[in-house]
C-alpha cells in the first residue's frame, strides 16, 4: 500500500513537473518575443526619426517654394504674358485700315505694359481716350 502510495505521488510529481516545464518553456517563448518585439521597436524609432527628418526637409522645400511664389506673385504686375503681347501686336496690324480700333488696342497694350505718360505721348496716346460717343 505504501508502494502504491508512492507512485501515486511520483506520478503526481513527474505531471506537475512536465506542466512546470511547460510553463518554463512558455514563459521562454514570451521572453524572445519580447526581445524581438523589443528590437522591432527600436527599429520603428529609428525609422520614425528619419521619416520626421524627412518630413522637415519637405516642409522647408515647400516653404521656400511658397514664399518664392508669393515673391513672384507679389512681382507679377511687372511680369506680361507673351502670348497676350503677341496677340495683341497682330490684332494692331490686322486693323491697320482702322485707325480707331488701332488707337484702341494701342491704348489697352499701353495700360498692360503700364506705359508712363511720357511713353504714351511718344506713342502717340497723348490725347485723352475718346470715349464711345466720340467715335
Amino acid at each position: 500500500a505504501e508502494r502504491r502510495t508512492l507512485r501515486q505521488r511520483t506520478e503526481e510529481l513527474e505531471g506537475r513537473l512536465q506542466q512546470l516545464e511547460k510553463t518554463q518553456q512558455e514563459s521562454q517563448e514570451i521572453v524572445e518575443a519580447g526581445k524581438q518585439m523589443k528590437v522591432e521597436n527600436e527599429q520603428m524609432k529609428i525609422d520614425l526619426s528619419k521619416a520626421q527628418a524627412e518630413q522637415e526637409k519637405l516642409r522647408e522645400v515647400v516653404d521656400r517654394c511658397l514664399t518664392k511664389m508669393e515673391k513672384e506673385a507679389q512681382e507679377r504686375p511687372y511680369l506680361v504674358d507673351k502670348r497676350m503681347v503677341t496677340q495683341m501686336v497682330a490684332a494692331y496690324l490686322e486693323q491697320k485700315h482702322h485707325p480707331r480700333q488701332q488707337h484702341e488696342i494701342l491704348a489697352r497694350m499701353a495700360d498692360l505694359l503700364g506705359f508712363t505718360s511720357a511713353e504714351r505721348e511718344q506713342v502717340g496716346l497723348s490725347q485723352k481716350r475718346r470715349g464711345l460717343l466720340d467715335q
